[in-house]
C-alpha cells in the first residue's frame, strides 16, 4: 500500500525505541486540570503555561503518533477500528454519566429534567461531539462561574477529525513532496488563523474566536508532529541542534504577530526530544496511562465539587476532593471501560 512508502524501515525501528510520552501525557494533562480547576473556582492562575499551550501539546503528540499508527496499520478498516475503540467508549461514558448524573445537582424535580429538551439536546450533541451546540444541563451547576457541565470536550472534535483526514493526509504526503505537502499545510493554518484573528478583532464577534481554534486553526501542530515522524532519522542525527531550535522557536514566538506561528514546530521539536532523550521519565510506562480518563473526568468533577461550596471552605480540601475523585474514576474508567474494548 502507498501509506507504506512514507516511513523506512529504519524510522519504524527508530520510532519504536522507548519514550517517555506517556509521562510527558501525565504531566499536561495535569496541568491542564489545575489550570481549569482554578478556572472555575476563580483563583489566579499560578500555571506558568495555558490550558490553550496543554492542549496544542496533545496535538502535537497526536500527530507524531497517530500517524505512525496508521502508516503500520495492515488497512483503513483496522485503524478505523483502533480509532473509535480508543476514544469513542470512555468519551460516550462521559457523556451519559452526565446526563444521568446531572439530575442529582439539577434545581428541576426528576421528572422535569428528564422531560426537558435540553437534557437530551446535551445528550444527543456532545455524543456526536458538537459539544458547542448544548454545553448545559438545565438547572445543573447554574451558581457556577461557568455553566458548562464539561469545558474540555471541544478538543474532541478537532481530535477526531484529524483521524478521519490522516488517510488523505498520509497518502498526499506519499504522492507529492513531503515538504511541499507540509508547507502548504501550514502556510494555509496560518492564513485561517490570521484571517479569524483579524476578524476577531475588527467586530468582537465570538464565533470567529471559535472558529479560530477548531481543526484548520490546530492543524499546524498535528502537522508539525508528523513532520518530526517524516523525518525522524535527521532529526535523531542531529538531536542536539534540532533541540536547540525548537527552544529559539518557542522563544522566538513569544514576540507575537506571525512570530507566534514558529510555536508549532518548536514545541514538536522539544516534546519529541523529551520523549526520546528523558529517560529517566520512562519509569511512568510502568503505571497504567490514565491521562484519557483524567482529561475527560475531571471538569464536571470539579463543577460539582464547586457547587457544592467546598473550595469556600477550604481550597487546599477542594483541590484534594478533585484530584482524589477524577483519578479513582479514570482508573475505573480504564479499567472496565478503555480497557475492554482497545484492540
Amino acid at each position: 500500500m502507498i501509506k507504506r512508502d512514507l516511513l523506512s524501515t529504519d524510522i519504524i525501528e527508530s520510532v519504536k525505541q522507548e519514550n517517555c510520552f506517556r509521562a510527558i501525557r501525565y504531566f499536561f494533562a495535569i496541568s491542564l486540570m489545575l489550570v481549569h480547576i482554578t478556572t472555575v473556582m476563580g483563583l489566579e492562575q499560578f500555571m506558568p503555561f495555558t490550558g490553550a499551550l496543554c492542549v496544542k501539546v496533545f496535538f502535537v503528540i497526536t500527530g507524531f503518533l497517530v500517524v505512525f499508527s496508521y502508516c503500520r496499520t495492515a488497512d483503513i478498516w483496522m485503524y478505523a477500528r483502533k480509532r473509535i475503540t480508543r476514544v469513542f467508549p470512555a468519551y460516550l461514558a462521559v457523556v451519559l454519566l452526565c446526563f444521568l448524573l446531572g439530575v442529582f445537582e439539577s434545581r428541576l424535580p426528576v421528572r422535569e429534567y428528564f422531560s426537558s429538551w435540553q437534557s437530551y439536546r446535551y445528550l444527543l450533541s456532545n455524543a456526536v461531539f458538537l459539544n458547542f451546540l448544548e454545553p448545559c444541563l438545565p438547572g445543573v451547576f447554574e451558581d457556577n462561574s461557568l455553566h458548562a457541565v464539561n469545558g474540555s470536550l471541544w478538543f474532541m472534535k478537532v481530535e477526531v477529525i484529524f483521524y478521519i483526514c490522516v488517510p488523505f493526509f498520509v497518502f498526499l504526503l506519499c504522492k507529492y513532496r513531503k515538504w511541499l505537502v507540509l508547507l502548504s499545510v501550514f502556510l494555509f493554518s496560518v492564513a485561517y488563523n490570521v484571517c479569524f484573528s483579524y476578524m476577531y478583532a475588527r467586530t468582537g464577534n465570538e464565533i470567529y474566536h471559535l472558529l479560530q481554534r477548531q481543526f484548520f486553526g490546530q492543524l499546524i501542530y498535528f502537522f508539525a508532529g508528523a513532520a518530526v515522524l517524516v523525518w525522524f532519522i535527521p532529526f535523531r542525527k542531529g538531536v542536539k541542534w534540532f533541540s536547540v531550535l525548537g527552544v529559539l522557536l518557542l522563544l522566538l514566538s513569544f514576540a507575537g504577530d506571525l512570530f507566534l506561528y514558529l510555536e508549532p514546530l518548536g514545541l514538536a521539536l522539544v516534546i519529541v526530544t523529551i520523549a526520546y532523550y528523558a529517560r529517566f521519565l520512562n519509569r511512568i510506562n510502568r503505571i497504567p496511562d490514565l491521562t484519557y480518563g483524567l482529561y475527560l473526568y475531571h471538569f464536571p468533577i470539579a463543577q460539582t465539587i464547586i457547587a457544592h461550596h467546598v473550595h469556600q471552605y477550604s481550597v487546599t480540601l477542594a483541590f484534594s476532593l478533585i484530584f482524589a475523585t477524577t483519578i479513582l474514576v479514570s482508573w475505573l474508567s480504564y479499567r472496565f471501560v478503555e480497557s475492554k474494548f482497545r484492540i
